[in-house]
């Protein structure tokens, strides 16, 4: 994960933080605390808030609870989650598709289901 693309969509997210070298301090989304209690560790991809006891250990659920969906989608492309809807597409072989050949009809050529075949 790109730690510094991170950091900017946590920024966009929650707001202001300040860097304590492994963690990130933000003021907490979900207490509104006055201080910035809520810590964030991107390595360990896990949250605490050190006020309200708000916690998990999947970043990505802040992302989708207080961001937009632009913000999430952002996450998951530096995050690399994949899509259900892609999820055919990672075991299935894409067969390359033929091109179906032409042929050519000599013009003395009368169709017996239509008179009006060959159109001219």
């Amino acid at each position: 994960m790109n730690n510094k693309e991170a950091k900017k969509i946590l920024h966009e997210t929650i707001g202001h933080s300040i860097d304590k070298g492994h963690e990130l301090l933000f003021e907490c989304p979900s207490c509104n605390h006055h201080k910035r209690k809520f810590s964030v560790n991107l390595d360990k991809d896990v949250y605490k808030c050190w006020v309200c006891d708000y916690r998990g250990r999947n970043i990505r659920r802040i992302i989708r609870r207080f961001g937009s969906y632009l913000q999430l989608q952002k996450w998951d492309a530096i995050s690399d989650r994949t899509d259900l809807e892609r999820f055919a597409d990672l075991f299935m072989e894409r067969r390359p598709e033929e091109d179906k050949p032409k042929v050519d009809l000599p013009e003395e050529f009368t169709s017996l289901a239509t008179e009006s075949f060959p159109a001219t």
